[in-house]
């Protein structure tokens, strides 16, 4: 079974996600999109670490979205409030003979 991950804000990880190579963007929590523009998208920028440290004194609370680096692929595992992400998970695991690597969880 998953752990939980503990919640914390855009301020608390963006830093270490942009050390890992993919690009924090602020989301906002109440309208679940970007406050900043021109960092989403095929063609958009990746921030640099002193645009990143900006926004997380400007927005610490926020919400986080990745814009992973090329050949990376995010995966949503829903496995809370009763959600059965994590079963779906262990079945398409068991289906296809592999695992997911220990990676990453947001």
């Amino acid at each position: 079974m998953a752990k939980t991950p503990t919640v914390a804000g855009y301020g608390a990880v963006a830093l270490d996600y942009h050390k890992a190579g993919g690009a924090p963007i602020p989301i906002s929590r109440n309208r679940k999109g970007p406050m900043v523009k021109g960092f989403h998208g095929v063609d958009a920028s990746y921030p640099d670490r002193e645009t990143v440290e900006a926004w997380a004194k400007q927005w610490p609370e926020e919400n986080l979205a990745i814009r992973l680096p090329s050949g990376l692929v995010g995966v949503d595992v829903d496995c809370y409030d009763g959600k059965p992400g994590q079963q779906t998970l262990s079945e398409l695991e068991a289906a296809s003979h592999s695992t997911f690597p220990t990676t990453w969880i947001s």
